[in-house]
């Protein structure tokens, strides 16, 4: 079956915020999956058939968790963003790679800030092998075999607004989709300035900058990345320093960026400007 790229990238919009908006929509559609099952190997029509690690368990567990899952916002699709995924498609769908790191490397923040800067929090999913867009959405919903399920949780995570979409061949799969989530974007070279603090902040809500009062209040340390460090989110497991140069307003800018890894694989960054 050759497939159109573009018209499944379409259909991966629409289903994707279908999921957000209306969760108790899919439970029909998993509930009919699961009919193709034989043993653990899932048989869906126009699709290769799938040796799951779960089987039917996986999938009773997600409709458990779309009976529970309220409603969120739908995300906005942004081009840029799918520029970023289209690219990652393109240098590891040939060599057969399923990896989140770039065959050169490159992280998913480097391939962002090729196309824009971003605020807050991002995360990428990425599937292989489905063909059809509701499969794609069912696949990473499910997330079989898949300890703590965080694909699911991406897909269902309030704090992302933005989310963009890259599809093409993999060299084992026949399919590689890529989905890259973002909760702020600007453009490139265009930050958002704290100019209480001398400080580059993304809080949720970029229209409302902290004062120097709330930022004084004394916060209670709830991880080792926050006994010296008061822009440690409460969930931070790792933490990367990474020196750099940004220019803005034709003046270049000395920048210490924090990037924080949380328990749930969200990445969130803070920038700081060196004088």
């Amino acid at each position: 079956m050759k497939i159109n790229f573009e018209d499944l990238k379409k259909s991966i919009i629409s289903e994707h915020n279908r999921l957000r908006s209306d969760p108790t929509y899919f439970i029909p559609l998993l509930e009919e999956q699961m009919r193709h099952f034989k043993n653990d190997t899932l048989y869906k029509p126009k699709e290769t058939a799938i040796q799951t690690s779960e089987g039917k368990a996986a999938y009773v567990e997600a409709i458990q968790f779309l009976k529970r899952q309220k409603p969120v916002r739908e995300l906005t699709y942004d081009p840029r963003i799918s520029a970023a995924c289209q690219d990652h498609v393109n240098d590891i769908g040939p060599r057969g790679l399923i990896t989140h790191e770039s065959s050169d490397g490159r992280s998913l923040i480097d391939r962002f800030e090729k196309y824009f800067e971003w605020d807050g929090s991002c995360c990428e999913n990425i599937d292989v092998g489905n063909k059809l867009a509701v499969n794609i959405i069912i696949s990473l919903l499910v997330d079989d075999g898949i300890l703590d399920r965080p694909h699911q949780k991406n897909m269902f995570n309030p704090d992302m607004k933005y989310f963009g979409i890259g599809c093409g061949e993999h060299k084992e799969f026949d399919v590689i989709t890529v989905i890259d989530y973002v909760s702020g974007i600007r453009d490139l070279g265009r930050p958002y300035y704290d100019y209480n603090n001398l400080k580059y902040e993304y809080p949720n809500n970029v229209n409302v900058i902290p004062s120097k009062k709330q930022n004084k209040n004394k916060h209670v340390a709830q991880n080792q990345f926050q006994v010296d460090d008061p822009d440690a989110p409460d969930t931070t497991i790792s933490l990367n320093i990474v020196k750099t140069l940004k220019v803005f307003q034709d003046k270049p800018r000395k920048i210490t960026r924090k990037i924080y890894t949380l328990e749930n694989g969200v990445k969130h960054i803070v920038e700081i400007e060196e004088f």
